[in-house]
């Protein structure tokens, strides 16, 4: 099997840190080009990106048509359609990929004809372990594709994956749709989900690091609050997209399980008004879903949440922290 890669990265005031993403990204057998997609940048990325295209055959500088900062999602959206390979990987302008970072990529999509994606470990650069967050992300053991979903967090509670940890056919889109680039943050969490329920997604190299992250004040993801904030919103959105595409009613049984989750998360953290306004904003938004989502009428979560904002008697109280399949 021919195995080149497409590597696209999104580059948004980075200049400090592309040319270590890009040489990590070119020291790979496998990377046929590196797409950098400059996203309106404050500082000298462009000029940085137009020198290492102008060093590399391998790779391609793109910009935006209105010259304007659109975000991750559609920076990444753009550098996938531009990608010319028939599997695509992502890195982020501030990571940088490990030696031999496709080797057990290659080996999974040669090993199964059905796979249209592998994801596989990140680490964290030695100089960022003293934060507070996990030294590896990683999905804690294998799973067979269809069971992925189920175990995938936010949904499960057996690990993720990151974008600079998973490469795909580039098919997959056709399947899973592109990024939501009406997303303010989470857009690669809304697509991951949708790529684990739509597409067959196998494991890779899950205990060791094939990529290392950098943390810093610059990374949005270290904003817990806005996280926080925009979570309901993420699970709305990825709803709308697996009732719209008529995905298996477990599926969105468990999205809608997840917007409850975080709707109750975000109430609880910020929510100043009387326990009379709290039913009513229960109740608005429990009939928004059910006149916005016919087939979920009789979903036990829906129907659960309308009859506490009505307070009508239930048969037991549901947990919406406790999955189907944990």
């Amino acid at each position: 099997m021919s195995f080149k890669v497409s590597v696209v990265i999104p580059v948004y005031n980075a200049a400090s840190f592309v040319s270590e993403a890009v040489a990590s990204a070119l020291a790979q057998p496998e990377v046929a080009e590196v797409l950098l997609v400059e996203d309106g940048s404050g500082d000298d990325s462009l000029e940085v990106c137009r020198q290492l295209a102008d060093g590399s055959d391998l790779v391609q500088l793109l910009r935006h048509p209105s010259r304007s900062n659109l975000g991750a999602a559609a920076s990444r959206n753009l550098g996938i359609l531009k990608a010319s390979q028939n599997f695509i990987t992502f890195l982020d302008a501030d990571d940088c990929y490990a030696d031999q970072r496709f080797k057990r990529t290659k080996a999974v999509f040669e090993k199964y004809e059905d796979c249209n994606g592998v994801y596989e470990a990140i680490g964290m650069l030695p100089t960022d372990r003293e934060h507070n967050k996990p030294w590896i992300t990683t999905v804690l053991e294998e799973h067979a594709p269809e069971e992925l979903f189920f175990r995938l967090s936010p949904i499960g509670n057996r690990g993720y994956f990151s974008l600079i940890g998973l490469t795909v056919r580039r098919d997959v889109f056709q399947k899973s749709g592109m990024l939501n680039e009406s997303l303010r943050v989470s857009q690669d969490t809304d697509w991951m989900l949708r790529l684990a329920a739509s597409c067959r997604l196998y494991p890779g190299e899950i205990s060791k690091p094939v990529a290392q992250r950098r943390i810093h004040m610059g990374n949005r993801s270290t904003r817990e609050s806005l996280l926080r904030d925009n979570r309901p919103a993420v699970a709305l959105a990825c709803l709308d997209w697996f009732v719209s595409h008529n995905m298996p009613a477990e599926h969105q049984s468990e999205v809608l399980r997840l917007y409850f989750k975080y709707r109750f998360e975000k109430m609880m953290a910020g929510f100043r008004g009387n326990k009379l306004a709290r039913k009513y904003l229960d109740l608005r938004d429990g009939l928004h879903l059910w006149w916005r989502y016919p087939s979920l009428r009789d979903n036990p979560y829906l129907r659960y949440h309308l009859r506490l904002a009505l307070k009508l008697p239930v048969d037991e109280h549901l947990n919406y922290y406790v999955g189907s399949r944990q």
